[in-house]
């Protein structure tokens, strides 16, 4: 017969357990990742190499879907699949998944850095209105929402200085 308190730790271990999935999962969603590519993610860094059919039938997510999540989480380099039938997929651990996440970040970062001119270029060739408007004069404000926007804006005002 087993006891309350073995129960009970079992029951606070896996309620642990699944707090800190979804802890991971939210983390994860920082770096473009949706929560069902997190589980999948994590579920192969966690158990290792495994077969598209286990995943799915493990995380109880469609067999097609599971397909979809894995090319994507490839094409995004931190999964791999082995030359073996059936395919085994396999994470990077997770420390350099992250790694690889930040440099994709970067790298997209700064191709819009690089945009930025062509934009800016493209747009005074325009012809625009004769009057031009100012913003303070006008007591005109803008209104930010989340830390990035607010940032964003406090660097290009220390430009502008």
């Amino acid at each position: 017969m087993t006891s309350y308190s073995t129960m009970n730790s079992v029951e606070s271990t896996s309620y642990d357990y699944e707090t800190l999935i979804e802890k991971l999962k939210i983390e994860l969603s920082k770096f473009g990742l949706t929560s069902n590519q997190s589980k999948v993610f994590l579920f192969l860094e966690k158990y290792g190499p495994s077969a598209a059919t286990q995943v799915s039938k493990s995380l109880k997510i469609p067999r097609t879907e599971t397909y979809h999540l894995l090319t994507n989480l490839q094409n995004r380099g931190i999964v791999l699949a082995s030359f073996q039938h059936p395919l085994k997929f396999t994470a990077l651990p997770l420390d350099k998944a992250i790694g690889v996440l930040i440099g994709a970040e970067k790298e997209r970062v700064k191709q819009l850095e690089y945009q930025e001119k062509s934009l800016v270029d493209l747009w005074s060739i325009i012809p625009g209105h004769a009057i031009k408007q100012d913003y303070v004069k006008d007591g005109k404000f803008q209104m930010l929402q989340g830390i990035n926007q607010m940032n964003g804006k406090i660097g290009q005002h220390g430009r502008q200085c």
